[in-house]
C-alpha cells in the first residue's frame, strides 16, 4: 500500500484569510483507524459510544453518531475516541497495528492479563491474537 497518492494529489484548501487558512489546515488529522463503516467506538473522555456512520477515505475523514444523544460528531479528531472491543462472540474487525489489519472475524476469548483477544477469522478461518485496543466492534 503506496502512500504516493496522497503527496501528489493538488487539491487546493478552501480558506479565508491567511491567518485562518494556517490554522485550518494545521488542524485537520489524517485518521489511522477509523476509515471504516459500522465499527463501534467510544469517546475517551465521557465514554459515550458511537458508530462510525460515514467515511471518506479520499480525506481520511469519519463522522461518529454518538449513541446516548444521537447527535453526529462530523470529521472526529481521532484522538477523542478509542475502539471498542467486543466481548467473547462479539463480531469485530482489527482496526491497527496488526498484519490482519482490516480483517473480519469473531471473538473467541479475551485474555485478562494481556488484555488480548483471540480472534477467528470470518475468511480465512484461522484464529490469531489481537490487541483489545487495536480491535473494534462491528455492528
Amino acid at each position: 500500500f503506496s502512500n504516493a497518492r496522497g503527496m501528489f494529489s493538488n487539491k487546493k484548501m478552501k480558506t479565508g484569510g491567511k491567518e485562518e487558512g494556517k490554522a485550518a489546515f494545521k488542524k485537520r488529522k489524517k485518521l489511522k483507524w477509523m476509515l471504516r463503516e459500522n465499527i463501534v467506538c467510544r469517546k475517551t473522555e465521557t465514554g459515550e459510544k458511537g458508530t462510525v456512520v460515514r467515511v471518506n477515505v479520499e480525506d481520511r475523514e469519519a463522522d461518529v453518531k454518538l449513541k446516548e444523544s444521537g447527535s453526529v460528531v462530523e470529521n472526529v479528531d481521532e484522538d477523542e475516541f478509542e475502539p471498542v472491543c467486543p466481548g467473547v462472540g462479539g463480531k469485530c474487525a482489527v482496526v491497527r497495528n496488526h498484519d490482519f489489519i482490516g480483517e473480519e472475524g469473531k471473538v473467541l476469548g479475551v485474555d485478562g492479563n494481556t488484555g488480548e483477544v483471540t480472534i477467528e477469522s470470518f475468511k480465512r478461518g484461522i484464529q490469531f491474537k489481537a490487541k483489545s485496543s487495536d480491535v473494534a466492534r462491528l455492528v
